[in-house]
């Protein structure tokens, strides 16, 4: 008790509904505790809250690997 904690948060990527987040905390030595998460949020919780033109827009089938 007593000490601050210093956090350090980023994102390295969105793809889809899936955010891929890093965090680094510090209490007077580098690096004292790391974690990384994926969070996903399903199409429905979008198509729920948001307007359906853009996600229409958003996703499209696309031809990989022909």
């Amino acid at each position: 008790m007593g000490t601050t904690l210093h956090l350090r948060a980023w994102c390295n990527g969105i793809t889809g509904g899936k955010a891929y987040l890093e965090v680094e905390g510090c209490m007077g030595v580098p690096d004292a505790v790391r974690a990384a998460a994926l969070i996903e949020v399903s199409m429905r919780h979008f198509a729920q809250r948001a307007d359906p033109a853009a996600i229409a827009a958003e996703h499209q089938d696309y031809e990989v690997n022909p």
